[in-house]
């Protein structure tokens, strides 16, 4: 029986940098879900994660990963999840409609209750705004949590859309069948920020960016074209055109954007009082940009920019996209076999513990088993067995080895499985694996614990002769089977599974054994209180 416990599998690549920094690359998921909608503040990150009809919303506190939402409809498509600081922030659905929630680092807390659908939440610490829309009025309204209470900032007479927010400002766009326009709101009241015949034609709606000292927005000129818009305290329209222009990210005065061109070719730009054009492929879409550093990707490798030092390959497997960062890790999304898996760049210094990705025990028998381990950092693992019913141990009484049933260490190869033999045990007894792992830097990896049950040894005695009596064996197709009363039985392969139970009648009874594999099996039965296992060979 191989009893499996599966977390993921982490490796990692190492990078120098041109200021000598080294960087390594580690993954962080490696399961059968679908990893993405990335959300980075600082050193910590979240995702959704699909899982079957529903998803999950993933945390990453800086060393481990948390499942702050299990199995829930979160719109994860058309309503990302942020993050800021401690805070993080999503819509769920509850009671039929999309709520807005409010993590705060230790609890979860609902923010909105109605009949509306809550969406597009986007947050300054624990101040919050959302898109909140109608569907019986048709109505789409921007509504702002300060903390303590909520209010709508838009016009009743707007639809509103897209808000975002940061420190005192808030951004949206709003507006009707004439058109959108570009709204601020800051010290209690909204404006107008844009021109509604120049930003957008009829019926287009587009999405500001905010920073701390800006708003920005892709519009159009009154040459139809497409330029960057911006609001400081003034509005201002950059002097260029473009056939299309989408604002990726903002840092203080600082623009992030894509320009597509007639060909429909794009490449990234910044704008920061004046336009580098910073990839010239006509395929390359930029991510993310916080201080100097900008992120970009192209033909599936993520790449660094800054202006000093011009474009550095941070990846290299050809299928790296949706980079982020803000300050911290940089994180991103590799395409795994048709999934998306989670990478982050960290510095070098390894403080990181190692990770068991796979403990299981197989190989059971009524005295030994075999356990196998897998971790994604080279090592020594530690490992400790004991009756199930005992406490378990604590990482360093595992190291110790004094004390246990089995205990032992082995040094392990990264990602490679490394198989331990346990001899010593008991019949028909029931045991806990324990193992950890330690790497070169002294860091220790989690407890991992495997349950499993050793089988009922056979009995060769004359009494168990004529209580259990099988023939032919080895057998072929069928089996006779002579047993002194009505007894129960079951069939075990020899990794301990059971392949066939049921029920024997007094005296002879034929079991078909026809869909059992050719191998060596045991028959086990309870008689009067009495268990009786003997081997069984089907050819």
């Amino acid at each position: 029986m191989r009893i499996k416990t599966l977390l993921f599998i982490a490796f990692s690549i190492s990078y120098v940098f041109a200021n000598g920094q080294n960087k390594i690359e580690k993954q962080i998921t490696n399961d059968i879900y679908n990893d993405y909608q990335l959300s980075v503040s600082g050193n910590k990150m979240i995702w959704y994660q699909d899982s079957l009809e529903y998803t999950n919303l993933m945390y990453w506190d800086g060393s481990k990963k948390i499942k702050l939402v299990d199995k829930q409809d979160l719109k994860a498509d058309k309503s990302p999840a942020k993050i800021s600081g401690n805070y993080i922030t999503w819509a769920q659905k509850v009671n039929g409609n999309y709520e807005i929630m409010l993590y705060d680092g230790q609890t979860i807390k609902q923010i909105t209750s109605n009949d509306y659908d809550d969406i597009r939440p986007d947050l300054y610490e624990n101040r919050i705004v959302w898109q909140s829309y109608n569907a019986v009025t048709n109505k789409s309204n921007v509504l702002y949590y300060n903390g303590t209470t909520s209010i709508q900032i838009n016009s009743d007479t707007l639809q509103a859309y897209y808000p975002c927010i940061s420190k005192n400002k808030i951004a949206f766009t709003a507006g009707s069948t004439n058109g959108y326009g570009i709204f601020l709101y800051e010290n209690g009241s909204a404006k107008l920020i844009s021109n509604y015949s120049n930003d957008f034609s009829t019926g287009t709606k587009g999405e500001p960016m905010v920073s701390d000292n800006i708003v920005a927005w892709g519009g159009q000129t009154n040459e139809q074209k497409w330029t960057i818009f911006y609001h400081d305290n003034t509005t201002h329209q950059v002097d260029a055109a473009y056939s299309s222009v989408d604002v990726r990210d903002v840092y203080l005065n600082n623009i992030l954007f894509e320009g597509e061109n007639a060909d429909k070719s794009y490449n990234a730009f910044l704008y920061d009082g004046a336009i580098t054009q910073i990839t010239t492929d006509g395929e390359s879409g930029p991510n993310s940009m916080y201080g100097d550093s900008i992120y970009y990707e192209t033909s599936g490798n993520i790449f660094l920019y800054t202006k000093a030092g011009g474009s550095k390959a941070i990846t290299q497997s050809g299928n790296d996209y949706h980079s982020c960062y803000k300050g911290g890790v940089l994180a991103w999304t590799r395409d795994i076999n048709d999934k998306d898996d989670i990478f982050i760049l960290v510095d070098a210094q390894d403080i990181t513990a190692p990770i068991l990705s796979a403990a299981s025990v197989d190989g059971i028998t009524a005295t030994n088993a075999v356990a196998h381990i897998t971790a994604n950092e080279a090592g020594t693992a530690y490992y400790a067995v004991q009756l199930a019913s005992i406490t378990a141990p604590t990482a360093a009484a595992i190291k110790d080895g004094t004390g246990f049933l089995a205990a032992g260490n082995a040094p392990v190869t990264a990602t490679v499985e490394k198989s331990i033999n346990i001899a010593g045990l008991s019949f028909s007894s029931s045991y806990s694996f324990y193992t950890i792992v330690v790497d070169g830097a002294s860091n220790t990896s989690e407890i991992k614990k495997v349950e499993f049950t050793t089988i009922t040894s056979s009995i060769s005695s004359t009494a168990g002769e004529e209580i259990l009596t099988i023939w032919p064996n080895p057998a072929h197709g069928i089996v006779q089977i002579n047993v002194k009363v009505s007894a129960q039985y079951k069939i075990f392969n020899m990794l301990g599974i059971v392949v066939k139970s049921g029920y024997l009648d007094e005296h002879q009874s034929t079991l078909d054994i026809s869909n059992l594999a050719k191998g060596n099996y045991f028959i086990r039965t309870i008689q009067k209180g009495t268990t009786i296992t003997k081997k069984l060979m089907i050819e």
